[in-house]
């Protein structure tokens, strides 16, 4: 009845041009629903604050990132000026020798063990057998060179320079050593070819494993008895064990590696740097004493080192950048390795002192032919360097 009446009150408004608002019922929710609703604007929730912390993240990521090249980028350029500090140790060596005399013999095998290990960081161990089959003409050339005329040139210094006994053996022990690792610095600043140079050093540093302690006791034998096996076994642990070492720890964590080997330059700069520092605090006054005389006798052999590299080359037909390269690898030697060998197999300490004055000498010398050259070469070399026939 109220239905019916109700139809026909809603049809005579209707005709009277009224239109009756209807009221819904409000339809039943249940509990289940409101439970998802929430659960829906929970997530949502979640997922903008997930978002907001992931851009947060994200740019402390990248602030991170910056912090670290921006280090990395001062790092460089601290080990580039690598020459300024091995002569302002130099020098402070020999003005307060105290400066220096804490850093002893050990930690200075345990330092050029940290360095050798900073050049394992940039190898794998096809490296090893890829750095004599890269173009072997230009690595034997390097070696023959850097194990042959070196060699010669410190034993015919060491008999007519007219140096003490000391100093004399110390001069066939420097130039028996192998490249040195600053030697890719000039190599740099000097725009050689930096391929070849790095290669030079790993292979001249691995053939030193042999070569040095063999070529010390042919030469430095004749002045004073030499244990060659002694020499190969400390040439082993300072050398060979880090490289390898280096290697592995580059093998299994390659990303790591990557990181620290941004740093690890500055680093062995540092430990080389205290080395020239500690050697010659310990024979400060032999070296005042004698300084000209074994200055000049170095300075002679890195010079004629660097010349005998570059004419040798350019006669054999190389570019000009592989005749900068040879130059720079043959006139520069693994100083450091002499003095550690110095110090742990000859009694006398003025044996070591030759081999921080070079040092000191080698790397004023490289820094200005580097920066020579650096300053006129000025034609676009080609890609494909000539090459030996």
């Amino acid at each position: 009845m109220l239905c019916s009446a109700s139809k026909r009150t809603c049809a005579t408004l209707s005709v009277l041009g009224y239109r009756p608002i209807l009221l819904k019922t409000p339809k039943r929710v249940k509990l289940g629903d409101v439970k998802h609703t929430n659960s829906i604007r929970r997530t949502q929730g979640c997922a903008a604050a997930s978002a907001s912390d992931g851009s947060s993240n994200s740019s402390s990521v990248s602030k991170t990132i910056s912090l670290e090249d921006s280090l990395a980028n001062a790092a460089q350029l601290a080990t580039n000026l690598f020459p300024l500090w091995a002569v302002i140790a130099g020098i402070l060596a020999l003005i307060n020798p105290s400066l220096f005399t804490w850093f002893k013999m050990s930690y200075v095998t345990w330092g050029l063990a940290f360095s050798m290990m900073g050049m394992g960081f940039t190898m794998k161990f096809a490296d090893f057998t890829s750095v004599f089959t890269t173009t072997p003409q230009l690595l034997l050339l390097g070696l023959a060179l850097q194990f042959s005329v070196m060699p010669l040139l410190g034993y015919a210094l060491s008999r007519y320079a007219g140096l003490e006994a000391g100093l004399a053996i110390g001069m066939c022990v420097l130039s028996s050593c192998p490249g040195g690792t600053a030697s890719n610095i000039v190599a740099y600043i000097a725009k050689g070819e930096m391929g070849l140079s790095i290669m030079m050093t790993m292979a001249s540093t691995l053939a030193a494993i042999v070569m040095t302690p063999l070529l010390t006791a042919l030469l430095a034998g004749t002045l004073v008895p030499v244990d060659p096996k002694a020499l190969f076994l400390s040439t082993m642990q300072v050398v060979l064990l880090p490289v390898v070492a280096g290697a592995v720890l580059n093998q299994k964590f390659p990303a790591t590696i990557a990181r620290v080997s941004r740093f690890s330059p500055l680093a062995a700069t540092l430990v080389i740097v205290l080395i020239v520092g500690s050697t010659l605090s310990h024979s400060a006054e032999a070296a005042k004493r004698c300084g000209l005389q074994l200055v000049g006798a170095v300075g002679a052999l890195h010079a004629a080192g660097f010349a005998i590299g570059y004419s040798v080359s350019k006669a054999l037909g190389l570019s000009d950048k592989i005749a900068r390269t040879n130059s720079i690898e043959v006139g520069m030697q693994n100083a450091t390795l002499g003095a550690v060998l110095a110090g742990l197999h000859f009694a006398d300490p003025l044996v070591a002192t030759p081999c921080a004055v070079s040092s000191c000498t080698q790397s004023i010398m490289g820094s200005l032919i580097a920066a020579f050259w650096r300053a006129t070469v000025v034609e676009k070399e080609k890609p494909e360097d000539k090459r030996m026939a």
